[in-house]
């Protein structure tokens, strides 16, 4: 925990919530680095959706990495997601994420 900031409505009902500060370059337009992403873990991940996804760190005990990108395909083996700067689109496998969970809004950085 870095710090803690007041509940914001899109989040109002979800006791899960969290907000993660946005790192780098890569989500801009949409998102700048600096910025706080609104993460609700219980929204449902829907094709389009920008999400965070919590991805398997390589040594048991390591914190898993997380990115902010938008879901483009999703089946039971892999997720493919975006990113706008530079544009790309990559895939993970399955078992390499943790968990994914909906980015609902952000605030000022």
């Amino acid at each position: 925990i870095i710090d803690t900031i007041p509940l914001p409505m899109n989040l109002a009902g979800a006791p899960k919530a969290y907000a993660v500060y946005i790192v780098g370059d890569s989500m801009e337009p949409r998102y700048y680095s600096g910025e706080l992403a609104h993460i609700h873990p219980g929204k449902p991940v829907t094709i389009g959706a920008f999400v965070l996804v919590q991805i398997r760190p390589d040594h048991d005990g390591e914190t898993p990495k997380a990115v902010v990108k938008r879901l483009v395909k999703r089946s039971a083996t892999k997720l493919t997601l975006e990113q706008y700067n530079p544009p790309k689109k990559f895939e993970l496998k399955a078992d390499e994420i943790v968990s994914i969970h909906r980015v609902v809004g952000s605030g000022e950085f």
